[in-house]
């Protein structure tokens, strides 16, 4: 098999593909699950990378685990930021919590982890160079 990858596409290491979109879906499939985003990626990552594998594309795959988690805290990143554009002013850090549970990363009705929101609304901070939640309280 490795004879043949290196005869077929030069060498057997493969492209680099953590932060390709169809990766970052299957990885988001985790976070579905109750994953964490470190988690998710390192069993994507035991899934998908060093073999060959058409669903990512034609070659061999690597992917590292700690790009691919950054793609996934991005992701909510995103999705937490237009979420907020959509409140109303003073509840747009509804949003947070909101994507938090969407992603599963706390259950419903349960107050999120501190660090967990904390990180995602640093990244969300980051993303739109201003801080769009004005009235957080934490909830």
């Amino acid at each position: 098999m490795n004879r043949v990858l290196r005869r077929r596409y030069g060498r057997a290491e493969g492209t680099d593909r953590s932060v390709n979109p169809t990766v970052v879906e299957y990885a988001v499939q985790y976070l579905f699950k109750g994953k964490s985003p470190a988690v998710a990626a390192k069993a994507t990552v035991k899934k998908l990378s060093g073999h060959e594998n058409f669903f990512v594309g034609p070659g061999v795959s690597t992917i590292d685990p700690k790009a691919l988690e950054a793609a996934l805290w991005d992701r909510m990143a995103e999705f937490s930021a237009k979420g907020a554009s959509k409140y109303a002013t003073g509840k747009e850090h509804y949003a947070l919590g909101g994507t938090l549970q969407y992603f599963k990363q706390t259950p419903f009705g349960v107050p999120s982890k501190s660090a967990v929101r904390a990180k995602l609304k640093a990244l969300v901070i980051e993303k739109l160079g201003r801080d769009p939640f004005i009235a957080d309280d934490g909830t």
